[in-house]
C-alpha cells in the first residue's frame, strides 16, 4: 500500500510538471519527466501487470519519449500519456461490495435484522493507494409483523444532483418505517436545503417520503451503524462470523468511538453548532445563493 501512495505522489509530481514544463518550453524538464514517467510504468508494471498490459498497448513498450530538439512535440508526447494513463486506469476500473447483518433496536425494545451493502466503484475519482470511494448504499429488512420487505437506497457517486444520504436510523411505528439521514457532501446538503439539525428523513408509504422534523416520531433515535468506515470492517466482519450479524450493543459502541461526531449517536432535535461545515455561499448581495434541484430525478422513489 505505501508503494501505492509513492505511485500517486509521483503522479501529481508529473502532472504538476509538464503544466511547468508548457509554460517555460523547457526540454530539460521534459527529459526529466520523461524518466519519472518511465519510472512510473515500470513500477506499475510490477504491482498492476493487467492494468500495465493495457497501458503499454497505448503508449508503447519503450515508454514516453520526448524529443529533444523539439520541445512541443515532447509535450505532445507527455500529454497523451497522461491521458491514455487516465484512460488506462479507467478500463482497469472494477466494483466491489462489503455486505453484513446488523441487528436494530426498535423504539418499544424490539429488536429486527437487517442486511446492509456498500458497493465501492474504483473508476470514481480517487488516488491511487486510496481504494475505491463508496458509491452506492442498501439496507433491506423486513416490516415486524408483515411480510413485507422494504429495501432504502442511496447513492453517492459524483453529479450536480446528488442522491447522497447516509442512514443512521431505522424505526417502526404502526407499521409503518421511518428512517433518518445525513447528507453526503455540501452538495447533497444544499439539495435538501441545509437542514439544522442536519438530518433529512422519511418515511415508507408505497414508497419513500421526504418528511420534516415534526413529523418524525420523538421517540426514535439513532440505533445503526453511521457509515461503515474501513477501520470498523474487522470487527463488523468478526461480528457476522461469531453471532451472525452485528449486535444492538455493538452497533452503539461503534458509533461512539473516536473520531465519530455527536450525530453519529445522538439525534439532536434543536438547531447545533455544526462549526463551519458546509458554510453556505453568498453572492455580491451577501444573500444566499440558491441552486435548483430536482430531487425525482436523482432519486425516483423518493417523494417530497
Amino acid at each position: 500500500m505505501q508503494h501505492l501512495s509513492d505511485l500517486a505522489r509521483k503522479r501529481t509530481s508529473i502532472r504538476s510538471g509538464i503544466i511547468v514544463a508548457a509554460q517555460v518550453k523547457s526540454t530539460s524538464t521534459f527529459l526529466a519527466l520523461t524518466s519519472l514517467a518511465n519510472e512510473y510504468i515500470s513500477r506499475l508494471q510490477a504491482l498492476v501487470p493487467i492494468c500495465f498490459t493495457r497501458i503499454l498497448w497505448k503508449v508503447g513498450s519503450k515508454g514516453v519519449r520526448v524529443n529533444d530538439r523539439h520541445p512541443i512535440l515532447g509535450l505532445r508526447t507527455a500529454v497523451c500519456f497522461v491521458f491514455v494513463w487516465g484512460m488506462s486506469m479507467n478500463a482497469c476500473a472494477t466494483t466491489s461490495t462489503f455486505t453484513w447483518k446488523e441487528e436494530v433496536l426498535l423504539h418499544d425494545g424490539k429488536k429486527i435484522i437487517v442486511e446492509r451493502t456498500d458497493i465501492y466503484d474504483s473508476s470514481m475519482n480517487h488516488e491511487i493507494g486510496q481504494g475505491p470511494p463508496l458509491a452506492e448504499h442498501k439496507t433491506t429488512f423486513t416490516i415486524p409483523s408483515s411480510n413485507q420487505t422494504v429495501t432504502w437506497k442511496s447513492d453517492y457517486r459524483q453529479r450536480s444532483n446528488p442522491d447522497s444520504l447516509q442512514l443512521i436510523a431505522l424505526d417502526v411505528l404502526d407499521s409503518v418505517p421511518y428512517v433518518a439521514t445525513l447528507a453526503w457532501g455540501c452538495v447533497a446538503y444544499d439539495k435538501w436545503e441545509r437542514p439544522n439539525p442536519p438530518y433529512i428523513f422519511f418515511k415508507y408509504v408505497d414508497g419513500w417520503k421526504h418528511i420534516s422534523l415534526q413529523e418524525y416520531p420523538e421517540n426514535f433515535q439513532i440505533n445503526m451503524i453511521v457509515i461503515s468506515r474501513k477501520k470498523d470492517k474487522p470487527n463488523i466482519f468478526e461480528a457476522n462470523k461469531k453471532f451472525g450479524y452485528v449486535p444492538a450493543e455493538m452497533v452503539a459502541a461503534i458509533n461512539k468511538e473516536p473520531g465519530r461526531t455527536k450525530q453519529s449517536y445522538a439525534l439532536y432535535r434543536e438547531p447545533i453548532d455544526l462549526f463551519g461545515i458546509c458554510p453556505e455561499v453568498t453572492g455580491s448581495d451577501g444573500l444566499p445563493v440558491k441552486k435548483e434541484f430536482r430531487l425525482l430525478e436523482a432519486a425516483p422513489d423518493v417523494k417530497k
